[in-house]
């Protein structure tokens, strides 16, 4: 195992039903303001939100694929990785929060934390990109890629929440279930590194901070 996620997936606690109820309940306060927002500021109108479309074929990401040939090959793409995901081990808020924080209060501060957010989320993805990938774990390293810059869009999106409020929320929920889709493709990715018998020192395991309830 490389990543650490058993112990804090989603939101740090011990059963599944308790980080279910915390996405819904996010998904429930996104869904209210929505409907607010809606009623007050657009009647009169659709009052739909469109957002750019996301990236959903992952296939086409080109990669510079290797074929490992011992341990200590798989053991530099795993630190590779790391190193790309560094940033989301750092404790920090949750990008909805920031979202509905800086509407509930009309902050432009928290703007500000979005926009690092989503720079975060691009060099990832760019980091990532460029990483030589061994051949068996291609297609999930793909996934991580077009997760991290599918999330990039829609935090772009959310910090446009104080002049297009219906626009930053929608692009919350999709964001939500866009991060769901992350951690489950680094399962993946730890799952192969278990079937290969490969456990990283405990100095070199990346633990991930899942900030939903930050």
């Amino acid at each position: 195992m490389i990543l650490v996620i058993g112990v804090f997936w989603y939101l740090g606690y011990q059963n599944q039903r308790a980080e279910s109820q915390k996405l819904e309940l996010y998904r429930q306060q996104i869904l209210n303001r929505q409907k607010n927002l809606e009623t007050a500021v657009l009647s009169g109108s659709d009052g739909q939100a469109t957002l750019p479309a996301l990236v959903t074929d992952w296939s086409t990401i080109e990669l510079t694929l290797i074929e490992p040939t011992d341990t200590e090959a798989l053991m530099t793409y795993g630190r590779g990785l790391t190193g790309a995901l560094k940033p989301f081990s750092l404790k920090r808020k949750s990008e909805i929060k920031l979202a509905l924080d800086a509407l509930d209060g009309n902050d432009p501060t928290k703007i500000k934390e979005l926009v690092t957010a989503r720079l975060n989320h691009e060099i990832a993805a760019a980091t990532l990109r460029h990483l030589p990938v061994p051949e068996a774990v291609a297609d999930w390293h793909r996934q991580l890629i077009n997760s991290l810059e599918n999330s990039a869009l829609l935090i772009g999106q959310m910090e446009k929440i104080l002049t297009e409020p219906v626009i930053g929320l929608a692009a919350g929920q999709v964001f939500l279930r866009e991060n769901v889709f992350f951690y489950q493709t680094i399962d993946k990715i730890n799952d192969y590194f278990r079937r290969q018998g490969i456990d990283f020192p405990d100095n070199e395991k990346l633990e991930l901070y899942v900030n939903f309830n930050q």
